[in-house]
C-alpha cells in the first residue's frame, strides 16, 4: 500500500513538473512576444472589454492583457493571474488626456460653413458684438464629417443645425450652444497642375477619378490624388487640328484610364491616402484623340 501511494505521488511530482516546465517555457515564448507587441499563442481569451477591443487572456500560471483602447493606448501587458485591468490606469489616463485635448483642439479650432458658395473657418474665435439683431439671416441644414469640408450651402462640419448672422468684413457669426462665434471667409487660390489617370469609378451616380501627378510637378503634386466630378466640374478637351483658341466641353465619360490631363482645384486638399482634392473645378484633357 506504501509503495503504491509513492508511486501515485511520483507521477503526480512528474505531471506537476511537466506542467511548471510547460508553463515556464510558454511564458518565456509569450513574454517575448509581448515585448514585441505580438499577441500571445499559448493563452486562451477569457475577456474583451467595451474600450475599443482590449482582450485579457490566460495561460499557465501567466495572464496578458492586449490593450486596444478608443483613446489610443495600444499596448500588450503580462504578469502573473493577479494582474487586472485597473493596475494600468495610469498609464491609460495619459491617453485618456491628450486624446480629449485633441477632440476640444478639433472642436474648437476646425468648424467650417458654406454659405453661398464660400467657405468660412472659424478658429475658436467668439463674437465681441452686443445688441445684436434678433433677426438671423440663415441656418446649418445640413453636417458632414469632422474632417470633411463642406461642399453645400448651409453645411457645416460639426453637429446641430445653428443660426447665422452675416457679420463685418466678409463674416459670418454662428451661434453655437448660447455662444456666437466669428467664422472667417476662407481665401481659396486656383491650384493648377498635370496628372495621369489611374482609375474612373462609378458609386451612387458619383464620378470618382483616382491620378498621379506628373515628375514634371513640383514635389507637392507628384503624388496621387482623388476628386469626385459633379455639376460644378468643367471637363474640356481642344481639337489639335482646330483653329479655334478655345476649349470644347466634353462629357465625363470621354475621360479615360492613362489620359494625361490638367486639374483646377480651389478647394482644401485632404491628407487621407490617396489625398483628396475637396473641390475640382476644372479638368482639361490633355490627349489628341478622346
Amino acid at each position: 500500500m506504501v509503495i503504491f501511494m509513492k508511486k501515485e505521488l511520483k507521477i503526480l511530482f512528474i505531471v506537476l513538473g511537466i506542467i511548471v516546465v510547460l508553463g515556464a517555457i510558454f511564458f518565456v515564448i509569450d513574454y517575448e512576444r509581448a515585448k514585441k507587441q505580438e499577441k500571445p499563442i499559448f493563452c486562451i481569451n477569457i475577456a474583451t472589454y467595451r474600450d475599443g477591443g482590449t482582450k485579457e487572456y490566460l495561460g499557465l500560471g501567466y495572464k496578458v492583457i492586449d490593450f486596444h483602447t478608443l483613446e489610443g493606448f495600444d499596448d500588450i501587458k503580462i504578469g502573473t493571474w493577479f494582474i487586472n485591468y485597473n493596475d494600468f490606469n495610469e498609464e491609460m489616463k495619459v491617453y485618456e488626456t491628450k486624446f480629449e485635448e485633441e477632440l476640444r483642439k478639433n472642436e474648437e479650432y476646425t468648424k467650417m460653413i458654406q454659405v453661398n458658395g464660400k467657405l468660412y473657418i472659424n478658429n475658436g474665435e467668439e463674437s465681441t458684438v452686443t445688441g445684436r439683431c434678433g433677426n438671423m439671416d440663415g441656418q446649418i441644414t445640413t453636417n458632414v464629417k469632422q474632417d470633411e469640408v463642406p461642399t453645400q450651402d448651409n453645411q457645416s462640419n460639426f453637429s446641430g443645425y445653428p443660426e447665422y448672422q452675416y457679420g463685418a468684413e466678409n463674416t459670418i457669426e454662428v451661434k453655437i450652444n448660447d455662444k456666437w462665434f466669428v467664422f472667417r471667409l476662407k481665401d481659396v487660390k486656383e491650384d493648377v497642375f498635370n496628372a495621369k489617370i489611374k482609375r474612373i469609378s462609378e458609386y451612387n451616380g458619383i464620378t470618382t477619378v483616382l491620378i498621379k501627378g506628373l515628375e514634371s510637378n513640383d514635389i507637392n503634386h507628384r503624388g496621387e490624388f482623388d476628386f469626385s466630378i459633379d455639376n460644378n466640374t468643367q471637363i474640356l478637351w481642344i481639337e489639335p487640328k482646330s483653329t479655334k483658341s478655345s476649349y470644347t466641353a466634353i462629357d465625363s465619360s470621354k475621360l479615360k484610364e492613362g489620359q494625361n490631363i490638367s486639374i483646377t482645384s480651389t478647394g482644401y486638399v485632404l491628407e487621407s491616402s490617396p489625398a483628396q482634392l475637396t473641390k475640382v473645378t476644372k479638368v482639361i484633357v490633355l490627349e489628341d484623340e478622346l
